[in-house]
């Protein structure tokens, strides 16, 4: 993943935690199993291709005790977009002026 994706992914976990905590609602799951969730939303809206959750979770089981399952991610995703009613933080300006750069480079 590009390192802006992982800024966005910073921005809609900071949102979803901040509409928890102004519901008083509590998280029940793990913090690094909202940092994948995080990361996949935003590598939707950023990168070129289709994230999976596999890889991400193959290599957090081989290095935890405690195993993390795809059905567990993708109900906290669907938790996370229902939270924030589908509206994620927008891309970064960063985001736009690459696009620019290739379509200017692209033209010359």
């Amino acid at each position: 993943f590009k390192l802006e994706t992982f800024f966005l992914g910073v921005q809609i976990a900071d949102a979803f935690l901040a509409s928890l905590a102004r519901c008083g609602q509590p998280f029940n799951h793990s913090v690094g199993e909202l940092a994948i969730v995080s990361t996949i939303l935003a590598a939707k809206m950023e990168q070129h291709f289709n994230p999976r959750y596999s890889p991400m979770i193959k290599a957090i089981n081989e290095r935890k005790s405690q195993f993390i399952w795809k059905s567990d991610l993708i109900k906290i995703e669907a938790l996370v977009l229902n939270t924030l009613d589908f509206s994620l933080p927008a891309q970064t300006p960063l985001t736009f002026l690459e696009r620019f750069n290739q379509v200017t480079q692209a033209l010359s």
